[in-house]
């Protein structure tokens, strides 16, 4: 597979191609085009493929930011060969100290959204660690699915050593 890159002046990744050996010659695949608001804030994603020598609707997500820059939700589309039919929604939600609180995914059932995933993040008392617990919503109740560690200060740490700065 070759996937070529275009970025636009602010080396925002615009566009990729991505295209397939075959028949003795590199054929399209997949068309990513990205676009920017004026902060860098990528708010619109168009994913293509290649079917009868034209490039066709596939699917396309939007993204809101709040002010600071922090993503506020993100919607995901899916095209029907007429018309973008909404798949799903990501809402995120923050603390007072602006971290990340929990993520909701609705799924969208042909009328309306339906809760289908949350993730419920919260941190240690130095913020050295995040955990994340995963729900999935059942006959109207969330059960839990997974959870998650990770230790931010620690990955931050051992990068700066390795990196030698700090």
């Amino acid at each position: 597979m070759l996937i070529n890159y275009y970025y636009d002046s602010n080396r925002n990744d615009t566009l990729e191609i991505s295209q397939v050996w075959m028949n003795n010659k590199w054929n399209n695949n997949l068309k990513i085009v990205n676009t920017f608001d004026e902060n860098g804030n990528r708010i619109k994603t168009l994913t293509q493929i290649w079917n009868d020598n034209n490039w066709v609707n596939s699917s396309k997500d939007s993204t809101k930011y709040f002010e600071n820059g922090l993503k506020k939700y993100i919607l995901l589309q899916s095209w029907d060969g007429k018309n973008w039919e909404n798949y799903w929604q990501l809402t995120f939600n923050y603390n007072e100290k602006w971290q990340l609180d929990s993520i909701l995914v609705k799924t969208w059932n042909g009328n309306s959204w339906r809760n289908y995933y949350l993730t419920t993040i919260t941190y240690s008392s130095g913020n050295s660690q995040m955990v994340g617990l995963i729900q999935e919503r059942v006959n109207n109740h969330w059960e839990n699915n997974s959870r998650y560690t990770s230790y931010i200060i620690l990955k931050i740490t051992l990068f700066k050593e390795y990196m030698n700065i700090g």
